[in-house]
């Protein structure tokens, strides 16, 4: 029996082929199979979502801070502990990476925040004290002048 070309070529191509549509004769079997995989994926990516989300807003330590100097120029950099006017001094990197880390926390935090500007009101004057007067402006002010 001679081969077709194809089938000759791509021998092993065909062989699975054949193997995955024998081992087909199940398809209900097949379907609950795959709908159970696609249901473990899924579960999968939530709850990677859900680490992802917890690292991303637990809060920071300096263990997590990682600080690296690379200057472009040594000239006018500092060693970590020198001397100023006789006395030892140092960089305190741990107070330096607490808070940093404080900054990244809050940074972090799904929160609203607005600045409240409590200067002038819509007049343009600024807010009134019991005892206050006016200046030779006209404009309003404490006892102290501010």
């Amino acid at each position: 029996m001679k081969l077709h070309p194809l089938w000759a070529k791509h021998r092993w191509h065909m062989s699975i082929i054949l193997l995955a549509l024998a081992g087909c004769s199940g398809v209900a079997d097949h379907s609950d199979r795959a709908s159970e995989l696609q249901d473990s994926i899924n579960a999968a990516e939530e709850a990677r979502a859900t680490a992802e989300e917890i690292e991303r807003t637990r809060p920071r330590t300096k263990e997590d801070i990682r600080l690296k100097k690379e200057f472009l120029y040594e000239q006018h950099s500092l060693e970590d502990t020198y001397e100023y006017e006789g006395k030892q001094r140092n960089f305190q990197w741990d107070k330096i990476k607490e808070k940093l880390a404080h900054i990244e926390t809050f940074q972090n935090r799904t929160l609203d925040y607005a600045v409240l500007q409590n200067y002038k009101n819509g007049n343009g004057e600024s807010p009134l004290v019991r005892n206050f007067v006016r200046n030779e402006y006209k404009r309003v002010s404490d006892t102290l002048g501010t």
